[in-house]
């Protein structure tokens, strides 16, 4: 009987989490108008009027290979220019579509997205448009053409104002701004393609948290947990987080998860789970099979919602060279947290960090990697590639955490490294999180030593040395060739648990 695991929680764009409302009366830059023709079509189709430049050009983007998705433009169908231009040329390669027209003409451009896919929905499809006749899914980024000088700079908005016609009788709309079916707000390029938008035969439930409303939506039969039992999940990680932190939410936060269908028989056992943070809310998927337990949920929704603070405000300066922290140490804080707030045992956690951590980790054959030869293209297309940084950030976390306890005998630990971290970028608007930023706290706390390790086990990808950094109570011992992390027969059970989670 083979039982393959695939599990994914993967990173999230990097942008403020609140989008500012537009006055009242305020002009519009771009106004999108969006019409699901569910039940008859499975399509969502989209208009909206542009002027063309003095040279009479219209370039509009729309990202054909990103998030480890490619040929997107497969889902770009029926796209049409009025007045005609005089030429329209589609620029898959470059995620380009550009419009020759009379200068500075208004142009009306109607489109619309379509699946391309015509099998059954699995995880692998996830950030594909998911457009069926019972429902939708999608995310902004896979929506919309956007104007190329509609945004100068990264870090420039626009005014966006995005109008939904009604569902049809019995389908409901919802998206990370909540049910509205008019979006207005100043929004950056990263933050609209961070959106999405959802619609069919869902499922919707709500309850108000510090004057906020939190929203769960979903949709099929769960075979392995009931709808109340994730949404109890929310209800406990949300605040848990925010109190951890010292902040609140600024706005409605909604979460969507979608059942997707790997193959579980006797013969082939397989499941997975994943997901994403995006702009005040994250979305998620799980097989909807016995082998996604209501527990993996649990740690999925934990690293989620971190996102919103790590990778987010603090935002990676390169991408994949920093995900050992934006994706390892959220991990880390999911499973720490989780063990603090007493939603997993000492014995939990110690489970996955020796079976999902440290046995992968120093079985894989890129355990060694270099931080610098992890590349983009390598992490979304091999699976010991994407789980390098998880591994490689989690594993030096626990490490940080042990040696900053010991040091200061349980006073400071790798919180007070963190949330430093997070005051320094809260208080400059341009922050970004790189090497350097990360030595200068590593020099502040533990000194010119720890930084030597981090070139060591982070940059050069050695393998980490517990031997001396464990705390009291843990030893680590070799179980089958494999370093196993267990609790020493003379430890008190209750203080370790204290001490991991402090």
């Amino acid at each position: 009987m083979l039982r393959l695991l695939l599990v994914f929680a993967l990173f999230s764009f990097a942008f403020p989490f609140t989008s500012s409302p537009l006055a009242q009366g305020a002009s519009t830059d771009i106004f999108y108008l969006v019409k699901p023709l569910l039940p008859h079509s499975a399509a969502l189709q989209v208009s909206f009027q542009y002027r063309s430049n003095a040279a009479g050009k219209l370039v509009l983007r729309f990202e054909n290979n990103s998030w480890g998705d490619r040929d997107l433009f497969n889902c770009l169908t029926g796209l049409t220019v009025s007045p005609a231009p005089q030429s329209i040329e589609m620029l898959p390669d470059s995620s380009l579509i550009k419009i020759i027209a009379q200068p500075n003409q208004e142009l009306q451009v109607r489109y619309a997205i379509r699946q391309d896919f015509n099998v059954t929905l699995k995880n692998v499809h996830r950030y594909r448009p998911i457009v069926q006749k019972e429902y939708f899914h999608v995310l902004g980024m896979r929506l919309f053409l956007v104007p190329e000088n509609l945004f100068q700079s990264d870090s420039d908005s626009a005014r966006i104002e995005i109008n939904w016609a009604a569902p049809a009788a019995g389908h409901i709309f919802h998206s990370n701004f909540g049910p509205g079916l008019r979006q207005k707000a100043n929004l950056t390029k990263d933050m609209l393609y961070s959106t999405f938008f959802i619609g069919g035969d869902f499922r919707r439930y709500s309850y108000s948290w510090k004057n906020q409303t939190i929203y769960l939506v979903t949709r099929g039969n769960w075979s392995s947990f009931t709808d109340q039992q994730v949404l109890d999940i929310l209800k406990a990680t949300i605040p848990a987080q925010m109190v951890f932190w010292k902040d609140r939410l600024d706005a409605p936060f909604s979460v969507s998860l979608l059942p997707t269908f790997e193959e579980w028989t006797d013969s082939s056992k397989s499941f997975s789970l994943g997901g994403s943070g995006l702009l005040n809310s994250f979305i998620s998927f799980s097989s909807n099979n016995p082998g996604t337990e209501l527990k993996m949920l649990r740690w999925l929704y934990n690293h989620e919602l971190l996102h919103r603070w790590i990778g987010q405000t603090l935002v990676n300066e390169e991408e994949e060279k920093q995900y050992w922290f934006s994706e390892g140490f959220t991990d880390y804080y999911a499973y720490k947290l989780m063990l603090r707030n007493k939603q997993i045992s000492l014995e939990d956690f110690l489970d996955v960090i020796n079976k999902e951590v440290l046995a992968p980790h120093y079985q894989s054959p890129v355990r060694t990697l270099p931080n610098s030869e992890l590349t983009q293209q390598k992490f979304w297309s091999d699976r010991q590639y994407n789980k390098l940084p998880y591994r490689r950030g989690l594993l030096y976390a626990l490490l940080l955490d042990s040696q900053l306890k010991k040091k200061y005998h349980g006073k400071k630990s790798l919180d007070n490294l963190m949330k430093n971290l997070m005051a320094q970028a809260k208080k400059s608007g341009d922050f970004k999180f790189n090497h350097t930023v990360f030595q200068d706290q590593l020099d502040t706390y533990l000194g010119s030593a720890a930084i030597t390790e981090f070139g060591r086990y982070i940059l050069q990808g050695n393998w980490i040395n517990f031997e001396e950094s464990l705390p009291a109570g843990l030893l680590l011992e070799t179980q089958k060739d494999i370093p196993a992390i267990i609790i020493s027969p003379l430890a008190n059970k209750k203080k370790l648990a204290d001490l991991l989670g402090k």
